[in-house]
């Protein structure tokens, strides 16, 4: 059923109210539901085989994306290959148990013996199917197989580590070029301390010394009149 008018505009009047995540560990989430988003059909490696159920497989990485938070999409990538190579690994184990109940069943149909299982009898109904020739090669095709998925696990998991401590690195010297704010003010103060006093330009005009004033005389000060010289 295609979507009324009033349900599109509700749903985009929703979505401009949408601010995103605000804490830090929201954003790391966000980040990593984006980059899991830009998996494709063709990006992904993983390819379910009949019986098999996806959704395991996506639980499993999905948990793998939230331990390791992948932060571009070569790291999520790297994670997809881990969870491939692991579930190949259960397949093995599946398979490897699937065989051997099998080929206990027809050993014993083989022989007319009744099915009945029990602890010591499935022992030694396992130890009959290794030891005979006709089993050798699918042994030996699920042993690679096993191999093979486990090597490639942990190649997986030692390249996503280093992809990780590369990115590390990489922030951390972002981190530490760009200047912080306690930085700046111990360098201003800094240069500061190096810089002589601005000295200003204007000029000054001396002025000769000026000749000492003297004191005046009181009007209660005594004046001393020389003597005249009488006539003759």
């Amino acid at each position: 059923m295609a979507a009324s008018q009033k349900q599109i505009e509700a749903n985009r009047r929703n979505a401009e109210k949408s601010t995103g995540p605000k804490t830090a560990e929201g954003r790391q989430a966000s980040r990593a539901n984006a980059t899991t988003h830009g998996l494709t059909a063709k990006t992904t490696i993983y390819r379910p085989v009949r019986n098999e159920n996806p959704q395991e497989f996506e639980a499993f990485r999905d948990a793998l994306i939230a331990d390791y938070k992948p932060a571009n999409f070569r790291e999520m990538l790297t994670i997809e290959m881990i969870a491939a190579a692991y579930k190949r690994i259960q397949r093995a184990e599946a398979w490897e148990a699937a065989f051997v109940d099998g080929s206990m069943e027809a050993t014993q149909r083989a022989a007319g013996v009744p099915i009945r299982p029990g602890a010591e009898a499935d022992d030694l109904g396992a130890g009959i199917v290794l030891g005979k020739d006709a089993y050798k090669l699918t042994w030996a095709n699920l042993d690679r197989y096993r191999r093979n998925a486990w090597l490639d696990y942990n190649r997986a998991t030692e390249q996503l580590r280093r992809h990780q401590k590369d990115h590390q690195a990489a922030e951390k010297q972002a981190s530490s070029q760009s200047p912080q704010p306690q930085q700046v003010r111990a360098h201003t103060s800094q240069m500061a301390s190096f810089c002589p006093p601005a000295q200003s330009t204007e000029k000054v005009t001396e002025l000769p010394p000026s000749a000492p004033e003297q004191a005046p005389q009181s009007r209660h000060e005594k004046v001393s009149i020389a003597p005249q010289p009488q006539a003759a």
